[in-house]
């Protein structure tokens, strides 16, 4: 005489996923089953079936709003227990970018259950500084066009501001906005001349970098 038989299991499923037993159930949620079906033999075999959902923690979408050459940090607080994958390829809890765009963490726990959060990164449009740099001034001691600098109406940090001669001579150097050039060097008003400058500064505000080079025409 044939007996029908009884087992036991337990299913672990990660969210999304489903469990198909041998009867064709589908199961999808947590819970305690009992699952029965005919064996090749012909008689009833009885499965209990224990199935627990393991629900991971999926963040809202993230938006972060940002300047132009701006660094901004994403992520997550590190979970010992997590493995973690960007869509940029790294392979850590936060990642420091200055890139906009969309970017995707997929976190996965050691039963292998995934969920993944996504950041948006937006541009803010800051407003650009407006440097006004004269292409000409006239140092002759008449009171009108007497210094040389830029003109911004933004604040600077890590400020210099340099001019050169035709030769390549440094004949002005000034880390400080309001410092201009006088037209002098080394204690004489420079000869009447074409002179190159160069300017290198960070936005305050917006913490954006920049460097611009022109040329400058000495009139006496």
């Amino acid at each position: 005489i044939n007996q029908s038989s009884h087992s036991y299991k337990k299913v672990l499923l990660c969210e999304g996923d489903s469990y198909i037993s041998n009867a064709g159930t589908e199961y999808i949620e947590s819970g305690h089953y009992n699952d029965t079906f005919t064996n090749y033999i012909g008689c009833d075999s009885i499965v209990e079936v224990d199935v627990l959902l393991i629900e991971m923690k999926k963040n809202p979408r993230a938006e972060y709003y940002k300047c132009n050459l701006d660094s901004i940090t994403i992520g997550n607080n590190v979970n010992e227990n997590w493995n973690y994958s960007w869509n940029t390829g790294q392979k850590t809890a936060k990642i420091r970018t200055s890139n906009f765009g969309t970017y995707i963490l997929t976190k996965t726990n050691t039963l292998g259950c995934s969920v993944k959060d996504t950041f948006e990164i937006i541009d803010l449009n800051c407003p650009k500084c407006n440097e006004y740099i004269p292409d000409a001034f006239t140092p002759n001691n008449n009171g009108l066009n007497e210094l040389f600098g830029p003109i911004s109406d933004c604040t600077y940090k890590n400020f210099r501001f340099e001019i050169f001669d035709r030769w390549g001579e440094r004949v002005f150097l000034s880390t400080q906005p309001e410092f201009r050039w006088d037209g002098s060097f080394a204690g004489s008003i420079v000869k009447q001349d074409v002179y190159v400058w160069i300017l290198i500064a960070t936005d305050e505000s917006s913490e954006a970098p920049f460097r611009k080079k022109g040329t400058v025409i000495v009139l006496r």
